[in-house]
């Protein structure tokens, strides 16, 4: 394993990017003032660049194409969105499969993502109860739980295997969560600690509380309850499923508006409302169809409030939940969640989708960027920058084909001029402007020589006009073979002016894939084990030996006689002489895998449903998985390499591009070390690792190579995704250090990473600096420097206190003696109670006496708190 330069990992910029992004739109400086003191009159200006110099600022960032895997279509991240909060006008979280948290500091106009679980698991549910403590629940028992406002996530031991629907915290430390099988979670110490309960054997949906005492359930339970209650903060809980008349379904959703009235929604497409805190319940809203499920309820304000439902569609009250009206969106695709909060919401769910308004629902705007959000079936790639890629629905009444290309490497996406009242189910393109695409039918098979720009229908002579043409296969030769589902292959020899129908060497079940080995060899093969084989350059096929009732998808071949074929059930299928017999290779899923794709004879991957995506590397003896983030809804239905770079295709218009080798050794894309204060602090990225066991911190002083061992940080062990690490050397003296970093292999192998020089000075001068953020709202930081007098480290004598306006002490942040060095201090405006203390500027004042008569110095800076 090896340190090799790279850029700025994907997770890396989106911590540096979104901080800014914050600290940009939440904040405002304000104008440096001057002031004096007894060393003279100094600027405000020269006091911030003194103050700024303290932070020391070293990297070793080169720029190359190091990234994680990444969402391409749609965009930000077509993960669903099983979650909707708010947290503040400004503040919008969606919470999704994959580990996926999408963020927005600006009203939901723009999005970020991160995937903040290792394993990849869906988020179903998440409870902020507080503007910096959060938690989120998901499958497999996940609980993670946030102290910084979702920056940063550590995981919680839940003791449950199940998945986890909902979840829901009173305060900081008391919470409860649900989950299939029954299960029901507490905890009273923020989850440190998880009690395993119960109630019922069936999934438990949602939770809600009123109070410590009074909560309520949501189950798919028509014995034990699908609305039950307790009052004694879930010790014992009654069955109150009666006081929903008419109800046949799960009860999804439970929320309050304040003490007495609250929702509830329902699988079966009904909404209730209490307005005696859950003593009885009266149905407002039914949506016409009892399979139609209402999966969320939020209110901006007690009387606008809406739900998430299928087809695009919301619920919206202006009235407090008296009278509903369906609201269609630009969507057909299902909304999971919504949240609200004044004016403004946020709807979000299949695919990525993300709608948001700031009228309580009266107008919607989408946010998501896709140009399809259906079935992606194929794709090509002529070179690395250009590339096409096929789908669409086949859904009743909203047929039609997507044929999408991108210029840019898959920056962007965008629909060609093809036109099809059917999906695009085939494409294959020789260069940027040659390429050809199948529908359905004799006159399905399209030509492009212009890039796309138009088209021409060919006469293959093949099938019917219901034949899907599952697969193109053509060289540059002209000649090139179309695959049908009606068990037959069209081949042309002259780049489709001609074609020539022939059977698949079998009835007519269908043709899925077609891979030609050389001129004289092609292989076919379809549903009932079906695989047969041409030796005279498609001229005839013949079946080969079944293998059994497979539903065979795709195949990759690396000789006339070597070669993969993959099917349902998770088949892997090897054989070694030509297709005479095949051996079953042990496979690590059971879903159906669509796709087999070899970079070559040891490295492969293949693409399944459920979220499964696989690579070997070792020639298809093992497999290990993926640690991409699509979740468990998502299926893979092509593979495309080029130049290095892979794209992903599938379900939901999915387009992902990534590695074609995972066998990226470890690559440290960033190292920086800070100087704060009396702290170093270190941080460094890497964009993949290989057998990583851990990083050892070594510091030398000076440049004198006395290197020693100061701390060690675990590795990721095998990673093809960004990872980031940091580590502090505190309290350290003033003085001239050096820094670097051992890597470790879990063989014991290591390697140095570059060395990295920082100077910890001690200030030439006294300053105060500006408080930040400033204005602030509850709390914001005060730093100040103390110089050396005289050459030596006498104590000095340095009080800091904030007056209000009126010149009023409101409180006193520091009161003693401190050696030269750089500080800072928070103030916290949460525990003052100074009479009529509120919105408004504030002082802050440094003094500092030498206690050997070096003088002293008093400087005064005012800041704004608004509430």
């Amino acid at each position: 394993m090896i340190f090799s330069k790279g850029g700025l990992s994907t997770a890396a910029f989106f911590l540096y990017s979104f901080r800014l992004f914050l600290f940009i739109s939440k904040f405002i400086i304000l104008p440096c003032k001057q002031f004096r003191s007894s060393a003279g009159k100094v600027t405000g200006m020269k006091l911030f660049l003194r103050l700024f110099a303290l932070i020391l600022i070293i990297s070793t960032n080169t720029y190359s194409q190091v990234f994680d895997w990444e969402w391409q279509n749609p965009k930000p991240t077509g993960a669903d969105h099983n979650f909707a909060l708010i947290l503040s006008p400004s503040d919008y979280m969606l919470f999704g499969n994959g580990g996926a948290v999408s963020r927005s500091s600006n009203g939901g106009e723009a999005w970020m993502t991160l995937y903040i679980d290792s394993l990849s698991r869906n988020i179903n549910a998440a409870s902020f109860p507080t503007a910096t403590t959060g938690y989120v629940a998901g499958t497999s028992g996940m609980i993670m739980k946030t102290t910084d406002g979702g920056l940063t996530w550590n995981y919680q031991v839940s003791n449950t295997t199940q998945t986890i629907w909902g979840i829901f915290f009173l305060n900081a430390d008391t919470g409860f969560a649900t989950s299939g099988g029954g299960g029901l979670l507490k905890t009273y110490d923020g989850g440190n600690t998880w009690t395993a309960g119960s109630y019922g054997t069936v999934t438990n949906y949602c939770i809600y509380f009123l109070n410590s005492s009074t909560g309520f359930l949501g189950s798919s339970s028509a014995t034990t309850g699908r609305l039950v209650k307790t009052t004694d903060g879930g010790t014992s809980w009654t069955d109150i499923s009666s006081l929903l008349t008419g109800n046949s379904g799960t009860v999804r959703s439970i929320t309050f508006v304040n003490a007495n009235t609250g929702f509830v929604s329902t699988s079966s497409g009904l909404i209730y409302k209490t307005t005696d805190a859950g003593l009885s319940w009266t149905q407002v809203f039914t949506i016409g169809s009892t399979t139609t499920i209402i999966y969320n309820l939020a209110f901006g304000d007690p009387q606008n409030g809406l739900a998430a439902t299928t087809l695009g569609r919301v619920v919206r009250t202006t009235d407090g939940g008296a009278t509903w009206s369906l609201v269609q969106l630009t969507t057909a695709k299902g909304l999971y969640s919504v949240a609200a909060l004044g004016t403004g919401a946020v709807a979000a769910g299949d695919a990525g989708t993300i709608y948001t308004t700031a009228d309580y629902g009266a107008t919607f705007v989408k946010r998501t960027n896709a140009p399809s959000q259906e079935q992606l079936q194929r794709a090509s790639f002529p070179s690395a920058t250009t590339g096409y890629v096929v789908g669409g629905s086949i859904s009743t009444g909203n047929s039609f084909g997507d044929v999408l290309k991108t210029t840019d490497g898959g920056a962007t996406w965008v629909k060609t001029s093809f036109t099809s009242s059917t999906r695009v189910y085939s494409v294959c393109f020789l260069t940027e402007q040659l390429g050809y695409v199948g529908v359905e039918g004799p006159t399905g098979l399209h030509k492009t020589t212009d890039g796309g720009a138009t088209w021409t229908a060919l006469n293959t002579g093949t099938g019917v006009s219901t034949s899907i043409i599952y697969d193109i296969d053509m060289t540059e030769s002209g000649v090139g073979y179309a695959a049908y589902s009606s068990g037959h292959i069209a081949k042309t020899t002259n780049g489709g002016d001609t074609w020539t129908a022939l059977p698949a060497g079998w009835s007519g079940a269908a043709c899925y894939d077609i891979f030609i080995v050389n001129p004289s060899v092609i292989y076919a093969l379809g549903p009932g084990g079906r695989i047969s084989k041409s030796v005279d350059g498609g001229a005839t096929f013949g079946q080969l030996p079944s293998l059994g009732t497979t539903t065979l998808y795709s195949m990759h071949f690396f000789s006339p006689d070597t070669g993969f074929v993959v099917g349902s059930s998770g088949k892997i299928l090897r054989t070694t002489d030509g297709g005479g017999t095949f051996s079953e290779i042990t496979s690590p899923v059971t879903t159906t895998i669509y796709v087999v794709r070899f970079l070559n004879r040891q490295t492969g991957w293949f693409g399944a449903s459920g979220g499964d995506v696989y690579y070997t590397l070792d020639g298809g003896a093992t497999w290990i998985k993926s640690k991409i983030r699509i979740g468990s809804s998502q299926s893979t239905r092509d593979i495309q390499f080029k130049d290095g770079i892979l794209w992903l295709i599938g379900t939901d218009g999915m387009i992902m591009r990534g590695y074609a080798d995972p066998l990226i050794p470890v690559e440290l894309t960033s190292f920086t070390a800070a100087v704060d204060g009396k702290d170093v602090i270190l941080k460094w990225t890497t964009g993949t690792e290989t057998n990583n066991l851990r990083f050892d911190i070594e510091r030398a002083d000076g440049n004198r190579g006395n290197w020693r061992h100061i701390g060690s940080v675990d590795g990721r062990g095998n990673s093809v995704t960004p990872q980031a690490y940091n580590f502090v050397d505190a309290n350290i003296a003033a003085g001239s250090y050096s820094y670097r970093l051992k890597q470790v292999d879990y063989d014991g192998s290591f390697t140095y990473s570059k060395t990295l020089n920082v100077e910890a000075e001690i200030p030439a001068e006294f300053s105060l600096g500006n408080n930040y953020p400033n204005p602030f709202n509850p709390s914001t930081v005060i730093k100040y420097s103390l110089p050396m007098i005289n050459d030596q480290k006498s104590p000095i004598k340095v009080t800091l206190k904030v007056f209000d306006i009126l010149g009023r002490d409101v409180a006193t942040l520091v009161n003693g003696e401190q050696e030269p060095g750089s500080y800072q201090v928070e103030f916290n405006t949460s525990g003052i109670n100074t009479p009529g203390y509120g919105s408004g500027v504030y002082y802050y004042q440094l003094r500092a006496e030498v206690s050997s008569g070096g003088g002293s110095f008093v400087s005064t800076k005012k800041m704004l708190l608004v509430k």
